[in-house]
């Protein structure tokens, strides 16, 4: 089972996924920001690096039995792993809300977290904006949503686990 993860930075998705490993290790955690900072190689071009994060990212997923995915969820590459491995079950949530309150989270966390290669402070305050438009425009991208920016970090823990309960009873057996 895949459990996909989407939304901007700073969108709760990772507050989130901490938790549901620590109490589910056996998921395999793959969070495409991750792998951009633990396999940065500064010998190597952007486009060198890309490759080797997203073939690593792919393998990981494609191998995990159960696998929590952690992205924006709008990167080709990643539509291209689902597509390899459609035939598995796949759970797809949104963390979406207010932008400005997302960009707040971000700010506050500025200097606290490590920002991939390539990027920019100012291209995750892009992101923010840029994300949450394409996942209010195209709303078949996920099967639930979860707004973080009105619930508190145990109603977002308690909704979310409560729909991948659901899920797994409906795909087990």
């Amino acid at each position: 089972m895949i459990i996909n993860l989407l939304g901007p930075p700073a969108s709760a998705k990772s507050t989130f996924a901490s938790r549901f490993i620590l109490e589910h290790p056996y998921y395999k955690y793959c969070t495409i920001d991750a792998y951009r900072i633990d396999n940065y190689d500064p010998q190597l071009s952007g486009k060198d690096n890309e490759k080797i994060v997203w073939r690593k990212f792919y393998q990981d997923i494609y191998f995990a039995k159960d696998c929590l995915v952690e992205s924006v969820g709008l990167d080709w590459r990643l539509g291209k792993i689902f597509e390899k491995i459609s035939s598995r079950p796949r759970l797809n949530i949104a963390f979406i809300g207010d932008a400005q309150v997302i960009e707040k989270r971000l700010k506050e966390r500025q200097h606290k977290r490590p920002i991939p290669f390539k990027y920019s402070f100012q291209d995750e305050i892009d992101t923010i904006y840029y994300v949450l438009d394409e996942l209010y425009k195209d709303n078949k991208r996920y099967d639930h949503c979860v707004d973080t920016t009105v619930m508190t970090q145990e109603q977002v823990y308690e909704f979310v686990t409560a729909q991948i309960t659901s899920f797994r009873i409906g795909h087990s057996g």
